[in-house]
């Protein structure tokens, strides 16, 4: 059985989730909004996310290789990702 994605107009907990993570990536990925059932700990993981993804030293070839690294075995990080890790010169 799935749990349904909230409806950000019924549960405002979720929309100000949402609502934090557009204003830091400019969106709202589909992995991060079937974490939506536990708004408290969507924030916190979208947090490690964005230090890692965007506030991190790590030059960005080295960061999509870290990533691609992780995501073997994931198909849907290693789809997201694999474009991203070309354009950085991977």
């Amino acid at each position: 059985m799935r749990l349904p994605i909230p409806d950000e107009n019924k549960d405002p907990e979720f929309a100000e989730v949402h609502a934090e993570i557009r204003a830091s990536r400019g969106f709202v990925s589909n992995v991060l909004r079937s974490l939506g059932n536990a708004p408290a700990g969507l924030r916190q993981v979208a947090r490690v996310g964005e230090y890692v993804k965007y506030r991190t030293d790590l030059p960005e070839r080295l960061r999509e290789l870290t990533i691609l690294t992780s995501a073997r075995g994931v198909p849907y990080a290693w789809a997201h990702h694999e474009a991203l890790a070309v354009q950085a010169g991977i």
